[in-house]
């Protein structure tokens, strides 16, 4: 157990020497924008995700080629644009604060 520990903590100061941080870890997506958006593609991903993901489809192919149409007619380009325009924001902010 003594060795276990000692590896451990010699893999994490390893580690703390090469890491590099993560700009978005203390990043918070505010879905209020896209909430209507958020809710269809939850109804989307729960009607047509099981069957493709255990492979219950007939035709996998056209499966996911309606899975992605009904993602985009729920609005996932949108909730995407949100996303990204938010953690630009937050880039920024955390850009400007070094």
């Amino acid at each position: 157990m003594e060795r276990r520990r000692m590896l451990e903590e010699t893999l994490y100061v390893e580690y703390d020497e090469i890491k590099k941080p993560y700009a978005y870890g203390q990043f918070v997506f505010d879905k209020s924008a896209v909430e209507a958006e958020m809710t269809a593609i939850s109804q989307v991903t729960g009607e047509l995700g099981p069957a493709i993901t255990l492979g219950k489809v007939a035709d996998s192919v056209k499966a996911v080629e309606e899975f992605r149409k009904k993602l985009k007619q729920a609005g996932y380009d949108k909730v995407i644009a949100e996303l990204q325009k938010q953690m630009d924001a937050f880039k920024l902010l955390i850009e400007s604060s070094k």
